[in-house]
């Protein structure tokens, strides 16, 4: 729970089970916003696990991996063709079935990514876990697009071709 300006009006930001709400108190000072954010906690509180009295446009549930990947589905499937599809789920399985599954998307971090390829590389070959890669990529992105998720960034050049062998 904190209070910050933005301009001359508080907000509140309340944390709980992982979702985050920002919402503004309207309030130019700092007790007046204080009380209306106690306020706030109290409905929480009493409101247990659901948080409907405090929903607002701007607040998301978290979405973990393997749902995105159904609205991605949703989403593509006029886009494509039905054997493009049904590689992106192919390679989307792996993802699902480890650690990433999970977790939220918003939660997925540079490390993790390189976790599971490492792991995965054990198992199959590289143009598998590009595959898998590449497909997550799709899917976070849409994401973002969606406004699900911010600044999604990719660390580039790590399989680049060595031009030693010419």
């Amino acid at each position: 729970m904190s209070l910050y300006l933005r301009g001359r009006v508080y907000w509140s930001r309340i944390v709980r089970q992982g979702e985050r709400i920002d919402r503004s108190t309207k309030c130019r000072n700092k007790p007046d916003a204080q009380r209306i954010e106690a306020r706030w906690i109290n409905e929480i509180t009493e409101a247990g696990d659901t948080l409907a009295p405090l929903k607002m446009a701007n607040a998301r549930k978290p979405v973990f991996l393997s749902q995105l990947a159904l609205r991605v589905w949703a989403a593509i499937e006029h886009r494509v063709t039905a054997s493009t599809l049904n590689l992106y789920k192919i390679n989307m399985r792996p993802l699902i079935s480890s650690n990433l599954g999970g977790c939220y998307i918003h939660n997925i971090t540079p490390e993790m990514i390189t976790d599971f390829t490492q792991e995965r590389l054990q198992e199959v070959g590289p143009s598998c876990v590009n595959g898998s890669l590449r497909v997550l990529r799709i899917a976070l992105k849409m994401a973002e697009e969606w406004s699900l998720i911010r600044n999604v960034r990719f660390r580039s050049g790590t399989n680049r071709r060595s031009s030693a062998g010419r």
